[in-house]
């Protein structure tokens, strides 16, 4: 669960469940909060499941099982951990020196540390002892610089150490997912208190949140997330290039995930059809606050007309992702050859 379930409720966080995680679903006027992420800056608590590999065979074992290469000390990387061909967990790795950290699904802890043990290393499950936020918007930059004596990265993924508080943090350039300038602040979960009330109140605020804005952010970024679109997908279908070294990714299915515009909302999983023809589905649907349109992803089959009906009767357009431009931009947009 959330390292401080008790500190979110005392700022109006509703709690929920995201795999097998309590996470704080929202804490109030949405409108308000998503002005201020767009604006200044926001702070979340990330529900990540953090997966430690350590011995001097670590990097083989982490490697035989993800789609990208691994990432330089001091750096991370992003890919996809597969199990027959489909998408286990997507994964963050970091080399850290001494050790790697996967940060993981929540619900995947379990099957990637099954996947990447073996002789000769150590694998261990570190979920509960770290504790990882992300601070987004144009402003978080000045943010991190507010609180953190850490030289902000410059590099996606790149790291930097220093400290809030007299708290030790890792700082990590993230790559764009909330359409915004973006950080992620690793921290001990017996400091995560301190961090985040020095965050949200120290130096220039930030706006506390929770998944239902992260959701709508990344969504409007063009960012596909485990749990709406790639769980148990396969990789030709999601059209992640940057889970993949350059010129790897794999060949095109005869599916793939396509934003879209439409009149009204959809469901999650409501039927999409072009030309009466049935082609697919949706994977997740919002009405952006930027403009009031309903925005959303839907795996399809190619080749697609654009105009679609959803449902019985929710106009559709396709549509290219990012929705929103913001002061960043995902590396995870859908991208076919």
């Amino acid at each position: 669960m959330t390292s401080i379930p008790a500190v979110h409720e005392r700022y109006g966080g509703l709690l929920t469940v995201r795999g097998d995680r309590r996470v704080v679903a929202h804490y109030g006027r949405p409108d308000r909060t998503y002005d201020a992420i767009r604006n200044v800056a926001g702070v979340i608590e990330h529900g990540v499941g953090i997966v430690s590999v350590e011995g001097p065979s670590r990097r083989d074992a982490v490697e035989a099982s993800l789609t990208n290469a691994l990432p330089a000390e001091d750096s991370g990387t992003y890919g996809f951990v597969l199990g027959d061909g489909t998408i286990t967990a997507d994964a963050y790795v970091f080399d850290v020196g001494d050790r790697l950290l996967g940060f993981v699904p929540s619900d995947r802890v379990e099957a990637v540390a099954e996947l990447w043990s073996g002789n000769g290393y150590t694998v261990e499950k570190t979920t509960r002892e770290m504790t990882v936020f992300g601070v987004y918007g144009p402003k978080a930059t000045e943010k991190i610089a507010s609180v953190c004596s850490a030289t902000t990265p410059e590099t996606p993924l790149a790291i930097a150490r220093g400290a809030i508080r007299d708290i030790g943090v890792t700082v990590i350039r993230e790559d764009g997912l909330a359409g915004e300038e973006g950080y992620l602040v690793v921290t001990t979960s017996e400091d995560a208190e301190a961090v985040f009330d020095a965050m949200v109140n120290r130096g220039l605020n930030a706006t506390p949140f929770g998944y239902e804005t992260w959701e709508r952010l990344t969504l409007e970024a063009g960012t596909p997330l485990f749990e709406t679109e790639l769980r148990d997908a396969e990789p030709a279908v999601v059209g992640v290039a940057n889970a993949f070294p350059d010129d790897a990714a794999p060949e095109p299915s005869d599916r793939r995930l396509c934003g879209f515009t439409a009149t009204e909302v959809p469901e999650a999983d409501a039927a999409v059809y072009a030309n009466d023809r049935h082609i697919g589905h949706v994977t997740r649907a919002v009405e952006s606050p930027s403009d009031g349109t309903a925005i959303g992803f839907a795996v399809v089959e190619t080749p697609f007309d654009d105009e679609w009906t959803i449902g019985d009767r929710v106009d559709a357009t396709a549509a290219a992702a990012p929705f929103i431009d913001g002061s960043d931009r995902s590396a995870r947009m859908p991208a076919f050859q």
